[in-house]
């Protein structure tokens, strides 16, 4: 009688499960993040006040993308004055601490990108393809504190070059 799975195989098993496991572990590590390359990269940057969710969340929708009112386009063509991301409405706020331009993004240290914004507030959000989740750990969807963030006006002045 012959088994259904030889050494090999549950070896061969073993291996396949943890470098997925591996994958998910580590797919948000990265070496460090260049500012000047994440704004080079981008097809779209925009400033953009988190309006809530494009819809409620229902029984049939739990997860409803945020809608996102466009307040000044630094780069892109024919960019809709609303877009909608993946992500979660929050009552807090929730600034990138570090000097500019920013090389980390301390709320990466939980997740790759973070999905919380707060209602009201506007984002810098730096995008591939009409989305943040590209640059890995990188600033791409920063809080502004104002219209004179220094965050801001330092991707307004690389997006030039």
């Amino acid at each position: 009688m012959r088994r259904a799975f030889g050494s090999t195989s549950v070896v061969f098993l073993i291996v396949l499960s943890l470098m997925s496991i591996s994958q998910v572990v580590f797919a948000c590590e990265r070496g460090p993040v260049f500012p000047a390359d994440m704004v080079r990269e981008a097809d779209v940057i925009v400033r953009a006040q988190a309006m809530g969710y494009a819809a409620p969340p229902s029984a049939a929708n739990w997860d409803p993308p945020l809608k996102f009112r466009v307040v000044e386009v630094i780069r892109g063509r024919d960019v809709p004055q609303e877009l909608q991301l993946p992500g979660y409405p929050s009552d807090r706020d929730d600034f990138n601490g570090g000097p500019v331009p920013y090389t980390a993004v301390p709320k990466a240290k939980a997740s790759c990108y973070s999905r919380f914004y707060r209602t009201g507030a506007e984002f810098l959000l730096v995008m591939k393809k009409y989305t943040v989740e590209w640059y890995a750990a990188g600033p791409v969807n920063e809080q502004l504190h104002s219209a004179d963030d220094p965050w801001l006006a330092w991707v307004r002045k690389a997006a030039q070059q």
